[in-house]
């Protein structure tokens, strides 16, 4: 869908947003909710009991409440 649209629109999309709008769809699937926090640190979803920072070019990581 996303190279469609920028196919349509005649623009480049970033994959790294690409990767973000997966990891949030699956993630809206499985928990139900999604959220979004930004700190001191950005982490770009919140679901269920994890945080999750995701990078396009670094390991994913994972932050969890103890």
């Amino acid at each position: 869908m996303a190279k469609s649209l920028s196919l349509w629109t005649n623009t480049e999309y970033l994959k790294s947003a690409l990767y973000e709008w997966i990891v949030q769809s699956h993630l809206k699937r499985r928990f139900g909710e999604v959220y979004y926090y930004r700190n001191s640190y950005e982490i770009d979803v919140i679901s269920g009991n994890l945080k999750i920072e995701i990078k396009s070019k670094r390991a994913l990581k994972i932050i969890r409440e103890i």
